[in-house]
C-alpha cells in the first residue's frame, strides 16, 4: 500500500488535451496580432506595419461637385473609419447619399486620368449618423506609378432642395508609408448646427 501511495499519478487523456488547448489558444493570439489584415492593389498590409502616424479630417459637405477630404499626395494610407451625420433638421426631412471615392491623377493633380475607385456609398436618413469601422483597413494609394490620389466624396440630397443643411463626412486612419502633405486633410470647425448651403 505504501509502494502505491509513492507512485505518481498519470494526468488523464482530457487534462493533457485541456492544457494543449490553452497553450494554443495562449500562442494564437501572438500569431492573430501579426496576421494579414487587407491586401490592396498587390501590396499587403500586416498588423506589423500597422503606422504609426494616425489622420483625422472632418468637413460639411455639399452637392454639385465634388468634396475633397485628402487632397494630392503620393503616401500610402490605411482608412480605418467613416462617420456620416445627417442633421435631424435637414430640409424636409430628406435622406442624403454620399458616396466616397479615390481619385487618381497626373503627376500634380487629382483630375481622374489614372483612375477611379468607389469606396462606398452611405444612404443615411434625417437625424441618422453612420458609422463605419473597417474591420480590414482600406488602403489608399497611387492607382498608377509616378501619380497622385485624392479622396473625394460626391452628395446628393433627396428631392434635390434648393437650400439644405450640410451633411458631415469625418474620416480617419493612419499613414502606413510616405507622408500626408500639410494641410492634406480637410478639418472644419465644429458647429453646434450644420451650415445651409447657398
Amino acid at each position: 500500500m505504501l509502494a502505491g501511495a509513492r507512485r505518481a499519478m498519470r494526468p488523464s487523456p482530457a487534462l493533457v488535451l485541456a492544457s494543449v488547448a490553452v497553450l494554443i489558444a495562449l500562442g494564437g493570439t501572438a500569431v492573430a496580432a501579426t496576421a494579414t489584415t487587407t491586401k490592396e492593389h498587390g501590396t499587403a498590409v500586416s498588423a506589423a506595419d500597422v503606422p504609426k502616424q494616425p489622420f483625422f479630417g472632418k468637413a460639411f459637405v455639399s452637392t454639385g461637385g465634388q468634396n475633397v477630404m485628402i487632397a494630392a499626395n503620393t503616401a500610402t494610407v490605411a482608412l480605418t473609419r467613416v462617420n456620416v451625420d445627417n442633421y435631424y433638421g435637414q430640409t424636409g426631412g430628406a435622406t442624403i447619399q454620399l458616396s466616397l471615392y479615390e481619385l487618381g491623377g497626373n503627376a500634380t493633380t487629382c483630375d481622374g486620368s489614372s483612375g477611379t475607385r468607389p469606396i462606398g456609398t452611405y444612404d443615411v436618413r434625417v437625424g441618422d449618423v453612420f458609422a463605419d469601422s473597417i474591420g480590414s483597413p482600406i488602403v489608399l494609394k497611387p492607382l498608377a506609378d509616378g501619380t497622385v490620389w485624392c479622396l473625394v466624396a460626391f452628395v446628393n440630397i433627396q428631392g434635390s432642395p434648393s437650400t439644405y443643411f450640410l451633411p458631415s463626412l469625418a474620416v480617419s486612419g493612419y499613414v502606413a508609408s510616405g507622408k500626408l502633405p500639410p494641410d492634406a486633410v480637410t478639418t472644419s470647425a465644429p458647429a453646434a448646427t450644420p451650415p445651409r448651403s447657398n
